[in-house]
């Protein structure tokens, strides 16, 4: 359907872990990693058909589910390779979903937006 009307975007979703090596996450991170390639691969291949294809790499985000999970030991060890110092909230992932959907990402395309609080450019 993209193809035909000459125009599309495509939103994956990947991970910081596709960037950072995470003991214990190596599966994961490799699948993610894998996420990201595909995108760029994606997006050179059907730029000439018009459809964008871009990918979201969030950090932890910080859910009622995961709420439990997120504590103690564990939040600070996160919170410390986040410079901004907090989890990402799920408005985060949101806004920048709208950004890669909207038409001020039309020049926009075989990227993954970090959605991080500074993750990669930290580590």
């Amino acid at each position: 359907m993209m193809k035909q009307q000459g125009y599309g975007k495509i939103i994956n979703l990947s991970s910081t872990f596709s960037r950072s090596i995470i003991p214990n996450r190596s599966v994961y991170g490799g699948i993610k990693a894998g996420v990201s390639h595909l995108t760029e691969a994606l997006a050179a291949e059907w730029a000439a058909d018009g459809i964008r294809v871009n990918a979201i790499g969030p950090t932890a985000i910080r859910t009622p589910s995961r709420e439990s999970l997120l504590q103690g030991e564990v939040l600070e060890k996160i919170l410390s390779r986040i410079p901004l110092g907090r989890l990402a909230v799920s408005e985060d992932l949101i806004d920048a979903t709208i950004y890669l959907s909207s038409a001020a990402s039309d020049f926009v395309t075989g990227h993954t937006l970090f959605v991080d609080g500074g993750w990669i450019a930290a580590s």
